[in-house]
């Protein structure tokens, strides 16, 4: 039997005739309805979560080059690949897109010398945890003078892998500016499709790493760093010049302020540039609606600090009186989704220090609010904090497509949807079905970015083409 489909003539296998009498297990024979793609590989055999905007969970997945070509169900998509596709059995596990982390400091650790068992000793071991871990697409949250000149060295050299952003430092952690305006020797470099990227610039509104957060419960106020009026005259500066703001606003005095220059900045206009608002760790609930009335996207902790309440340490004063009506203010996570509907809210690990740089683990947490120690044991979140979760689905979509929005790339990463580059990890088991307290278990067995493995995990090289 013959058919012609755009010209080109196609033989169609006799054997169809099986197909209709459901022959075992075998897939449907594949009719292409295209000439064979070339550079092509499809995943199959498995689930495909795609967090496109329906939230869309398919069966296989059509790469091609470095793009998703397209999802759908097993037998469309091995037949739309054709006879030259590799083919990837997935043999149940499940492909999601890579994390999205829009903000932490692992390569300044590496610069600093810290953190060295978790991180690695060089950039390049560094990335390699990250990508390991399922991290496609990261941003580090701040950067000063020589950092940027040592990490830049080793950009330029090519060993990027995972797609970077930084931001550059205005002020230091402690407030002290650095030299004026040093990050304009660095001008911005928004192409989404660029795999190093200076999107914008970093403000220290409040303490925390360094001093105190601007918190109402000290009565001093804390360390503020500007006043409103200040920092929206320093943010129009950034604007005019093409850069994105990262505003460090930790305490709630920080995020008033935060939000007033904002507010000032963009006198009701649209908030183009997408500045965002990182940390937020601690809301009053007039402040919930306000990001949204601002326009402003809130970055938010992805792992909580219920092991130094629990243990004793920084915020275990909610555990005691007077202080107990404070704790719906802690992480809000909850109450800030809620009351911004449609708002991209996204999450990041600020790892290392106290944090995992591994998603599951910050995935779990979002979900529970549970949190590991160092030794590997759970601290579990007293009912008040657990009040703050989030579902597996939103918490999902907060490392992904949100993410991938605070970094204003959400149009080529964070989902699989057509188009968008191939960057996709392999996973043992599917998160929209794991029980929440095993989410943090999770296996990344491929990292794929661009469509090139990065990642193989040893024993799993069927799942891993060309890798």
């Amino acid at each position: 039997m013959l058919t012609v489909v755009r010209g080109v003539l196609w033989t169609v296998p006799l054997i169809l005739g099986a197909v209709a009498f459901g022959c075992g297990d075998s897939d449907p024979v594949e009719v292409p309805t295209d000439p064979p793609l070339e550079n092509a590989i499809v995943f199959f055999g498995g689930s495909v979560i795609t967090m496109d905007p329906v939230g869309r969970v398919d069966e296989a997945v059509l790469v091609q080059d470095d793009r998703v070509l397209e999802t759908g169900s097993r037998a469309a998509m091995l037949a739309r690949a054709g006879a030259r596709a590799v083919r990837v059995d997935l043999a149940g596990h499940t492909v999601m897109p890579g994390f999205v982390d829009p903000h932490n400091h692992v390569y300044n650790a590496v610069f600093l010398g810290q953190s060295e068992d978790r991180v690695g000793t060089s950039y390049e071991e560094a990335q390699s945890r990250l990508i390991a871990a399922g991290t496609t697409t990261l941003a580090k949250g701040n950067i000063w003078p020589d950092a940027f000149s040592h990490f830049r060295e080793w950009v330029d050299g090519g060993g990027l892998r995972a797609r970077t952003s930084v931001y550059l430092g205005y002020n230091s952690f402690c407030g002290d500016p650095w030299p004026a305006g040093w990050y304009l020797a660095h001008p911005p470099i928004t192409d989404p499709n660029a795999l190093f990227r200076i999107p914008g610039v970093k403000f220290f509104t409040d303490g925390g790493a360094c001093n105190r957060g601007a918190f109402t419960f000290f009565a001093d106020g804390g360390d503020l760093y500007f006043t409103a009026t200040e920092l929206a005259t320093a943010l129009e500066a950034v604007e005019q010049r093409g850069y994105q703001a990262l505003i460090h606003a930790l305490g709630d005095i920080a995020v008033d302020t935060a939000l007033a220059a904002i507010e000032t900045l963009l006198q009701g206009a649209p908030n183009t540039r997408r500045h965002r608002m990182d940390h937020n760790r601690y809301l009053r609930s007039h402040q919930f609606p306000r990001y949204s009335e601002v326009g402003v996207i809130p970055v938010v902790f992805g792992s909580p600090f219920t092991c130094p309440i629990e243990d004793g340490g920084d915020w275990s004063f909610l555990a005691r009186e007077p202080y107990t009506s404070l704790r719906p203010r802690l992480d809000p996570w909850r109450a800030l989704i809620d009351a911004n509907p449609g708002l991209p809210v996204a999450w990041k690990s600020d790892a290392p220090g106290h944090w995992p740089l591994e998603p599951f683990v910050h995935l779990w947490s979002l979900v529970t609010r549970d949190e590991l120690r160092p030794d590997g044991s759970v601290c579990e979140a007293p009912d008040w904090l657990e009040a703050g979760a989030v579902t597996v689905q939103e918490a999902l979509r907060m490392m992904t497509v949100n993410a991938a929005y605070a970094l204003h790339m959400d149009g080529v990463v964070g989902s699989l949807s057509p188009g968008k580059f191939a960057d996709l990890i392999v996973v043992s088991e599917n998160p929209l079905t794991t029980p929440s307290e095993s989410l943090r278990s999770i296996e990344v067995r491929m990292t794929m970015i661009g469509g090139k493995v990065e990642f193989c995990r040893a024993g799993y090289e069927e799942l891993c083409p060309g890798g």
